[in-house]
């Protein structure tokens, strides 16, 4: 017989949780010309991530369990298993759209349950 049991957490993105600035960025993934940047007059600037910073972003968190068992017939020549697997994990990062008219395009929100 066999019975195991663990939990893993998963931390979010760096920089999902904090305002951060860039002097560059890609506008459709599109790299010639086309890119975000802020120079005016020969001189850099900077701007806001797309992403709203997350204000209360928890780490996700992976609950699993299993058991079973595993019997053997003819001096081990021939056998049966049988297993018993649960997993479920908590507070999924997604990383949701938001309302233009905030300044962002999109929020990373504790969101959902993944159960396996």
């Amino acid at each position: 017989m066999r019975l195991s049991y663990g939990e893993a957490g998963q931390e979010p993105q760096p920089y999902l949780t904090s305002p951060t600035f860039s002097g560059t960025n890609l506008v459709g993934g599109i790299a010639q010309g086309t890119g975000f940047t802020p120079t005016q007059s020969g001189l850099g600037g900077l701007f806001t991530s797309f992403t709203k910073p997350a204000s209360s972003l928890k780490p996700e968190r992976t609950k699993e369990l299993e058991g079973g068992f595993d019997v053997g017939f003819w001096g081990e020549k021939a056998d049966f298993s049988a297993t018993w697997y649960r997993s479920k994990t908590n507070d999924v990062i997604l990383v949701l759209p938001v309302a233009p008219s905030t300044g962002y395009s999109s929020e990373a929100k504790n969101g959902g349950v993944f159960s396996n």
